[in-house]
């Protein structure tokens, strides 16, 4: 109903970031703040490297860093022209032939298109009216979200620590702060206060080294989300007719390094150069 802040952090890799440049979307909104990553490791609860590589080969022509998530969606919703967005307008169906498809909304009115795109995320309406209901995978694991005054020791390097069950990763978006992310092994739908989900992770994660500890310390309660994480088995085709998927309603992902969102936004630059084709 309303554009405010939402989720966290979120990781923007090469594609990504060329997709942005591509259609406009002016650097200056992350040149400022970014940290660009140098090296990439998987380290384990002691602090020992388990794997190491460097990821310049992937971002030699494009950086790859992370970002408040509320930065690339002001960013993107500066680049549109006043009145282009509709808000309130929930879709509950969706219907075609070969002229047009038609939209249905919960306020009971109907619009008509020449093309609809259903980029409406993991429990697509659009999706179900072109393949029907099923649900979403649940992979196993529930994912906790935050934000930070908090600074890593080396602002180059992305570290993921994992255990037995467990994973968590602290990511700098600038030099003074921090997104941080941490998984554990769960049973999907398990209601948890904000004052029990910092009790859990401060005891899962004790003594674990990387600055995940350190970062949890520094967050309120409050400010932690919490996600099941789901993803779905692959389609033959994201469109039918005249009606297409885009980002997670046509491909969803468990939110690894940010694929998810980075897919999305690769996805919409591919599907405008198609559309402006014709």
């Amino acid at each position: 109903d309303v554009l405010e802040e939402v989720g966290a952090g979120i990781g923007l890799w090469p594609g990504a970031i060329k997709s942005l440049a591509e259609i406009g979307i002016a650097p200056g909104f992350w040149q400022s703040r970014m940290c660009p990553f140098r090296e990439a490791e998987t380290a384990a609860p002691d602090g020992r490297t388990l794997v190491r590589f460097d990821v310049a080969e992937f971002t030699a022509d494009a950086p790859g860093f992370v970002l408040r998530r509320s930065d690339l969606h002001r960013s993107l919703v500066d680049s549109v022209a006043p009145g282009t967005i509709t808000l309130g307008a929930g879709v509950t169906g969706v219907t075609q032939d070969s002229q047009s498809a038609v939209l249905d909304f919960a306020n009971g009115t109907r619009v008509e298109a020449p093309i609809v795109i259903g980029a409406d995320g993991l429990r697509s309406v659009v999706r179900a009216a072109l393949f029907g209901e099923h649900p979403p995978r649940y992979s196993g694991e529930t994912c906790y979200r935050g934000m930070a005054d908090f600074s890593v020791v080396d602002a180059g390097m992305l570290s993921e620590v994992q255990g037995s069950g467990l994973r968590c990763a602290v990511h700098p978006i600038d030099a003074d702060h921090v997104y941080w992310w941490a998984a554990r092994r769960s049973p999907a739908d398990i209601d948890e206060s904000p004052d029990q989900r910092k009790q859990i992770l401060q005891q899962l994660y004790a003594g674990w080294k990387g600055g995940f500890p350190e970062a949890l310390a520094k967050t309120s309660a409050a400010q932690i989300l919490k996600n099941d994480l789901f993803d779905r088995a692959p389609l033959p085709s994201w469109y039918t007719g005249r009606v297409a998927l885009l980002g997670d309603a046509a491909h969803p992902t468990t939110p690894n390094l940010g694929l998810g969102g980075c897919m999305a936004i690769e996805d919409a630059l591919v599907l405008a150069r198609a559309l402006s084709q014709d």
